[in-house]
């Protein structure tokens, strides 16, 4: 039985698990590999709750370098990520002090993995992993950060795309890409082989024809008015928020986007 987690089959073979923070991580299982994609704040016995559900070799991938998304990699012997997002660790690193300090716990596993760097392996976009029935393959997803990437899992139609396209979509913290970057993958998405997504802080799929929504949304930027949002897991961190919707029917839910201020130094 999972305990320190909430876990969802969102479809056969492909689990969403989700921490009391509401990160969360995908689980993919082959008839050969399994593949972790994200391993969250590090709060739980992450490796433990993946056992439970699987007893194959299982390949670990970070989306991308923000601490929500590679908290728990200090539990796995082998973790993959972009090396783009190498040089936004360390300043990662510094926000473990205010993150405890919000969640008021002490966070080990975020500390551990990331007091040194170099066990994380580099993955790039357009390799390819048999896991055995299912085909996953690496998509470069940026805007969120520069490393971001995507899972593309084209048997079943299904792309895992962490925080690369959200209904709240974050582009205000240390790594952020400018909006056109952001707008561009938004394009290449549209292009890509698939049906549905999963993202880095939901526990259900969503329907590719939303990615308009997401688009139309980064065209209200700077037309209509911003409102102010402060990041309430490190209140150093704010940001101007524009609001699309704020109940989109579909999935009952806030569609907005989330800019640098002006003023802000957060590159």
């Amino acid at each position: 039985m999972i305990t320190d987690f909430k876990c969802e089959e969102l479809e056969s073979g492909v689990f969403q698990l989700q921490d009391e923070r509401e990160d969360c991580a995908t689980l993919v299982i082959g008839t050969k590999k399994a593949l972790l994609l994200d391993t969250m704040l590090g709060i739980g016995d992450l490796k433990e709750a993946i056992s439970q559900l699987t007893n194959l070799p299982v390949i670990v991938i970070n989306s991308h370098g923000h601490f929500d998304h590679m908290g728990g990699n200090c539990q796995f012997d082998e973790v993959y990520m972009n090396h783009k997002d190498l040089e936004i660790l360390p300043v990662m690193r510094e926000c473990i002090p205010g993150l405890e300090e919000s969640v008021k716990k002490e966070l080990p596993n975020l500390r551990k993995s990331l007091e040194d760097f170099s066990y994380l392996k580099n993955i790039e976009p357009g390799e390819v992993m048999d896991l055995g029935g299912i085909t996953a393959e690496i998509v470069a997803l940026p805007g969120h950060t520069a490393g971001s990437i995507g899972v593309l899992l084209r048997e079943k139609r299904l792309l895992l795309a962490g925080d690369a396209a959200t209904p709240q979509m974050c582009l205000f913290m240390d790594g952020c890409q400018p909006l056109p970057v952001y707008q561009e993958t938004l394009r290449y998405m549209e292009t890509l082989e698939f049906d549905e997504f999963i993202l880095g802080h939901f526990m259900r799929k969503f329907p590719k024809h939303l990615l308009g929504k997401f688009m139309e949304c980064t065209e209200i930027v700077g037309k209509k008015k911003g409102h102010l949002l402060v990041y309430t897991l490190l209140p150093s961190y704010s940001g101007t928020v524009y609001f699309l919707e704020m109940r989109n029917p579909e999935i009952n839910d806030i569609i907005c986007i989330i800019m640098k201020r002006p003023e802000e130094k957060n590159e």
